[in-house]
């Protein structure tokens, strides 16, 4: 296995500590409930949309952002760590431990890329 395998395999594994830690807390945030959601539903929702019907060029602008959203969801884990550990440290503004803003922007880019370039 290259670095880069053994690098993915440790941010699933964060990933996987950090839901531990969330079920084993008494305070639950909205935000730690957000990450933990999105940290299960990212996978599931990414191999229904390719496994089971294939994109085909006319929905390209839905399967773009699909495939970009797999960047945050890889550090989703450090995020609810953060949070399971201090539920004070959520922020109002952030959705998984990235700005709404930013989301929004890179949702707008990422269709546009999928409408534009595929």
């Amino acid at each position: 296995m290259n670095t880069g395998g053994l690098f993915i395999l440790f941010l699933i594994v964060t990933m996987i500590y950090a839901i531990y830690l969330y079920a084993k807390s008494n305070e639950k945030t909205a935000d730690a409930t957000f990450t933990a959601i999105y940290i299960v539903a990212y996978p599931a929702l990414f191999m229904f949309s390719l496994d089971n019907k294939p994109i085909d060029n006319d929905w390209k602008w839905i399967g773009v952002p699909l495939v970009m959203a797999g960047l945050p969801w890889l550090f989703s884990g450090f995020h609810l760590y953060r949070v399971a550990e201090n539920p004070s440290a959520t922020n109002n503004d952030e959705f998984v431990g990235f700005p709404i803003k930013l989301w929004i922007i890179g949702g707008i880019l990422s269709c546009a890329m999928g409408l534009c370039f595929f």
